[in-house]
């Protein structure tokens, strides 16, 4: 997938975030900030909006090394490393952080999609499938098939899928997530999912017309 096309939509009442891969529609800066906030604490948080995340990841080292070794806690701690290194556009390191959190705390679908984001960045298509299909039991598991979550986790594999070229799986998906958002009555995540759709039908037609 070609960089900088990742875009990012905060709902509303949610942890999460909604990811559209192909960079269907929207502001990727405003929302990127106004998810990632969260995992930030105010020092780390301040250098970051300062454009200092060198100094950022010098003060998370500092207090990864000095906290205590509650897992959530630890967690936390690499999955804000991996942020700044995603920020600096540093791949492989902020991948790094990224499945460390996870196998600190591996039923958290936050970390999960982040790191098959990061995945699907770098190419890694069916490793960033397999963690946005465990992201997709653990919030099935917690909100059952009907809540916005769960659109965002099929979302996520439609746009993997898409990556991968199997244009009808990503409709799939994305048919799914349109379900909910239309029952959910969420007007506006329901247009870009039919751009997903648009799209994704548009090159599943393309190949099937022999161009690929």
């Amino acid at each position: 997938m070609p960089m900088g096309e990742d875009t990012f939509f905060k709902k509303e009442n949610s942890t999460k975030l909604i990811v559209f891969i192909h960079g269907i529609n929207g502001d990727p800066v405003g929302t990127w900030t106004n998810y990632r906030t969260r995992f930030f604490w105010p020092e780390e948080l301040k250098l970051v909006e300062d454009n200092q995340p060198d100094d950022a990841l010098a003060l998370l080292s500092a207090r990864e090394a000095a906290e205590d070794r509650a897992v959530q806690k630890t967690a936390q701690t690499r999955f804000a490393k991996a942020q700044v290194y995603e920020l600096k556009l540093d791949y492989p390191n902020a991948l790094k952080y990224y499945e460390t959190a996870v196998r600190l705390d591996p039923g958290n679908a936050n970390y999960l999609n982040q790191t098959g984001l990061i995945l699907d960045t770098l190419g890694q298509y069916g490793k960033a499938i397999g963690y946005f299909e465990k992201a997709l039991a653990s919030d099935l598991k917690t909100f059952g098939p009907e809540h916005p979550d769960v659109a965002t986790d099929w979302i996520n594999l439609g746009g993997a899928w898409h990556s991968k070229g199997d244009y009808g799986k990503a409709i799939e998906y994305y048919q799914k997530a349109r379900a909910v958002f239309q029952k959910a009555n969420l007007p506006h995540y329901l247009n870009i999912v039919e751009g997903g759709l648009k799209k994704a039908r548009e090159a599943q037609a393309a190949r099937e017309a022999g161009n690929p």
